[in-house]
């Protein structure tokens, strides 16, 4: 009778011990809320690059990524190392892209789909580091993230010739910055701050 208690006993503690271990693997509600929780915290950056034929790139990382989370992202799972992951693929400007994050291998809702960050990378102007823009530098075409279209260097080019005659015929009027008001302001601080002196150890002295 004792070997047959001793006997439930343990096949009652192997069968809790399974269980416990099931349980440890099954992704929760709370556990998928909690890793949602921690991919809305992610930070998503882009970095402009270039390659050896002045080629313009964007490069994607991602900051603030929990251990349990992986980035899925053009056919490529991507974990985290120290909280970071950097995307491979090379993107283009003017474009918003999306960042899907999963369930990490280790956490019970492996390969789940948790939340999407969306990214919008700017368009950067190659035309915007010709010599000419140092001189036009107040002209849209020449803004480094113009998000306009310019078709090639002869088309930025013949536009640059038209905004020229504008500028000529008084069409446009480019407002330059008038310092004067700044020397003005700073004349008078400091001739009240030598009067405020004077008058200072003048009353000093008399005393």
């Amino acid at each position: 009778m004792k070997k047959k208690y001793i006997l439930f006993i343990f096949i009652l503690l192997f069968v809790c011990g399974i269980d416990s271990v099931f349980a440890a693997n099954i992704c929760t509600k709370e556990k998928y809320n909690d890793l949602k929780e921690k991919a809305v915290k992610i930070e998503m950056n882009w970095t402009l690059e270039y390659d050896n034929d002045d080629n313009f790139y964007f490069q994607i990382n991602a900051n603030n990524v929990d251990e349990n989370l992986m980035l899925f992202f053009d056919g490529i799972y991507y974990e985290p190392k120290n909280g970071s992951i950097d995307v491979l693929t090379p993107l283009e400007g003017g474009n918003t892209y999306q960042f899907k994050f999963y369930g990490g291998y280790d956490h019970p809702c492996v390969e789940e789909y948790v939340y999407t960050k969306n990214l919008t990378v700017p368009k950067y102007n190659k035309y915007s580091e010709l010599e000419v823009c140092s001189e036009y530098s107040e002209w849209d075409l020449c803004d480094k993230w113009y998000s306009g279209e310019i078709k090639d260097t002869e088309d930025f080019y013949n536009r640059l010739e038209e905004y020229k005659k504008k500028l000529a015929s008084g069409e446009i009027v480019i407002e330059k910055e008038n310092n004067n008001l700044y020397y003005v302001f700073g004349l008078i601080i400091i001739i009240i701050f030598i009067i405020s002196f004077l008058l200072f150890y003048k009353k000093k002295k008399k005393g």
